[in-house]
């Protein structure tokens, strides 16, 4: 039996032919030897660890590592695979990941980019956490910084930390499309529980709004984490035509986070791009608002085209990072110029102004940082994303 704490790390070398013909499942379609060939597939004995790890372990570059149907407990183990090999279920309500035993902050699936120029592509598949109070675990992580990645079809449920997490140097770009992200939260560690997590490990590079240049989130379910976006260290993202929903555990939290500077950051949140997603929430009848539905205290972007839902306090709210680690209150002081990563040149529209907070009017000034109008000379980047199968 494999313990829980074992790690695999899965080389995208090509394996030896007598290595090949031990994998159970192993299909070789058409046109293998053709460049535009469809890729070979290779099919774990079953969703249990030892097989899916006995599959990976022979999977090359451009090859697709497929998890049969069925429901599996990997206890404490992780596997980690180098991008460039495709990880497929059966579909999100046949493969079924559980993982149950936590020694470690290691996400259950990591997928690795640090070579770069080979997509991490990711479907089909729930991963699913206990919400383990005493670790801080999460679903899947693609390291490295990732470049065009897909992550579609799949679900993320139960992780303390986060279900997705996108780590690595400000190249990484891709999209997550068509996924539920579905209580990722736990009280008992309050500060933390995430559908998604970006950490572009500090880079500030120049702002480039309406391109492919970020991490697309659309056309998802969120329901019941703490953030259903949390960003910091330079990252860059869209949220778009998303439908996000707070639950009574989540509701005194902003659903969409972008970080200033602060919580071991070198930089914040680079930028946002906020549009087209409906905002809800999941109460018993008279049980009051949720807090806020956007949360910015760092960057710049664009906010606008959003619904909703009557139960809603602040449909967005401007802060500082400062407001956090003064107890929830902001100086009375203008600090002139402002700090690079403080909320600046963010353009706010088709939005009831009377719904858009902030506490910090001395550091975010009006139509000097942030402003009520379109940001002259946008336009949102091809929806839906072109990675996306047509």
């Amino acid at each position: 039996m494999i313990s829980s704490k074992h790690f695999l790390h899965v080389s995208t070398s090509l394996p030896n032919a007598l290595l090949r013909s031990l994998v159970i499942g192993t299909t070789l379609l058409c046109g293998a030897n053709n460049a535009n060939a469809s890729p070979t597939t290779i099919t774990a004995a079953s969703c249990e660890f030892a097989d899916v790890a006995s599959a990976a372990s022979t999977a090359a570059d451009g090859e697709i590592l497929a998890i049969p149907a069925g429901t599996c407990d990997w206890h404490g183990n992780q596997l980690v695979v180098n991008a460039g090999i495709e990880i497929r279920g059966a579909g999100v309500h046949a493969t079924i990941l559980e993982r149950t035993e936590w020694d470690s902050k290691e996400a259950m699936i990591q997928m690795q980019c640090y070579s770069g120029g080979k997509q991490a592509l990711f479907s089909g598949i729930t991963l699913k956490g206990h919400l383990n109070s005493t670790d801080r675990h999460k679903g899947l992580q693609l390291a490295g910084g990732c470049v065009d990645f897909i992550v579609r079809h799949s679900r993320f449920e139960g992780f303390v930390a986060a279900g997705v997490e996108v780590i690595g140097p400000s190249r990484q770009r891709g999209v997550i499309y068509g996924n539920e992200f579905v209580n990722n939260y736990n009280p008992t560690l309050h500060n933390l529980g995430y559908g998604v997590v970006l950490n572009a490990l500090g880079a500030w590079t120049d702002v480039a709004l309406g391109t492919a240049d970020a991490v697309y989130v659309e056309n998802n379910y969120m329901y019941g984490n703490r953030h259903h976006i949390a960003s910091n260290n330079g990252a860059k993202y869209v949220f778009r035509h998303n439908t996000a929903v707070a639950n009574m555990q989540t509701r005194n939290f902003p659903q969409l986070d972008a970080h200033g500077l602060g919580n071991g950051s070198k930089t914040g949140t680079r930028s946002w791009e906020i549009y087209n997603n409906d905002f809800q929430t999941d109460f018993p009848p008279g049980s009051g608002f949720a807090n806020d539905a956007i949360g910015i205290r760092g960057g710049a972007g664009v906010i606008f085209g959003n619904t909703y839902g009557k139960n809603i306090a602040a449909h967005v709210k401007l802060l500082t990072e400062a407001y956090y680690n003064a107890q929830m209150s902001c100086s009375t002081t203008v600090v002139s110029p402002a700090p690079q990563d403080q909320v600046q040149d963010a353009y706010i529209w088709e939005t009831n102004p009377a719904k858009i907070a902030n506490p910090c009017s001395k550091q975010i000034v009006a139509g000097t940082h942030f402003f009520l109008t379109p940001r002259p000379d946008y336009t949102p980047y091809t929806y839906p994303h072109p990675l996306r199968p047509q």
